[in-house]
């Protein structure tokens, strides 16, 4: 069963899950995984300063919020030479939207200076001139890079995932595939794995080693060791959250969806010899099925293969069919 978080759905006590699992004990309860991903992506980025967020969302309300001037970051975006893009108000019921609306800044982010410093002229109010102050800020910039980067990983498991087709076989391999991806930028190789206690400082790379994307790696070189190693805590911490968060909520270890890669079209043909059996034995004991039903259409399935290529073999030797 899969469904929201809300707990009138999947709550302990009175729920649709409880009462589904009184009746039915098998039944195994998954949350959505798209809103999974963007839990966890908001709960780590609690360990970042406010800082950079707050500097997106007042950039779009303040541009966005005008077409006047929109307009006008427009003029100046043709006059400097830059690609007319919009800059994007965040969104806090769709949070995974934020990484589109930290590459608006980031691209645009000489055009908003400019823009900026004329507003603070022209308008002389107290916002533009605190968005400016922090865009004049190094550090914001760097963090907003690190976002860039890592956001990524969990807009990528959510575009996955937001297809049309049937996708409960890869859930388990992407699960695990996003939480090695993020492990590996703070934990050494020999150390990474799914049951790793993540806060272990035994574990973790040497500060400086920290992976933070390249564009945000690069930047850390420009400002004082202090401000950098603040930045790289912080982010060091992001990561931290986030594979907790991961693996309180992905399903890295459910039995289930490790059995289940066969319904994979691609992986059950390519299964051979007695390879099958073992992972028939394995389904029926975890899910409540009819194993002489689900073998015989296994059979059949193979049987119909079998029958396709031979058809094919003929075709290409006509002499040989005719005789």
């Amino acid at each position: 069963m899969c469904s929201d978080g809300a707990s009138v759905m999947i709550g302990q006590h009175n729920s649709f899950a409880s009462r589904l699992i009184g009746d039915i004990p098998n039944a195994i309860v998954v949350k959505c995984i798209c809103h999974s991903a963007a839990i966890i992506a908001s709960k780590a980025c609690l360990a970042l300063p406010r800082g950079p967020e707050d500097l997106l969302r007042q950039i779009g309300s303040y541009v966005s919020g005008s077409s006047k001037r929109c307009a006008q970051l427009e003029a100046l975006q043709e006059m400097l030479n830059e690609k007319k893009k919009k800059i994007l108000r965040t969104c806090t019921t769709r949070w995974l939207s934020h990484h589109k609306c930290v590459e608006s800044v980031l691209e645009n982010w000489d055009v908003l200076l400019a823009f900026f410093n004329q507003a603070v002229t022209q308008d002389k109010l107290k916002s533009t001139e605190a968005i400016l102050l922090e865009l004049n800020n190094q550090c914001n910039k760097i963090y907003l890079f690190f976002l860039k980067y890592v956001l990524n990983y969990f807009n990528t498991l959510n575009a996955l995932f937001q297809s049309k087709a049937p996708l409960i076989q890869v859930l388990q391999r992407e699960s695990i595939k996003i939480f090695l991806s993020l492990g590996q930028n703070f934990i050494k190789k020999s150390e990474l794995n799914i049951t790793c206690a993540v806060r272990s400082p035994h574990i973790s790379l040497p500060l400086e080693e920290v992976f933070l994307g390249f564009e945000c790696n690069e930047l850390l070189k420009t400002v004082p060791k202090t401000a950098a190693n603040k930045i790289r805590t912080d982010c060091l911490q992001f990561y931290i959250t986030a594979l907790e968060e991961i693996q309180r909520r992905l399903p890295l270890k459910t039995e289930l969806f490790k059995e289940i890669e066969f319904l994979n079209p691609e992986v059950a043909m390519a299964v051979k010899g007695n390879k099958n059996d073992l992972t028939f034995e394995n389904i029926c004991k975890i899910v409540c099925v009819d194993a002489n039903s689900l073998l015989q259409e296994w059979r059949t399935m193979q049987g119909e293969r079998y029958l396709d290529d031979c058809v094919v073999s003929c075709i290409k030797q006509p002499t040989s069919l005719i005789v």
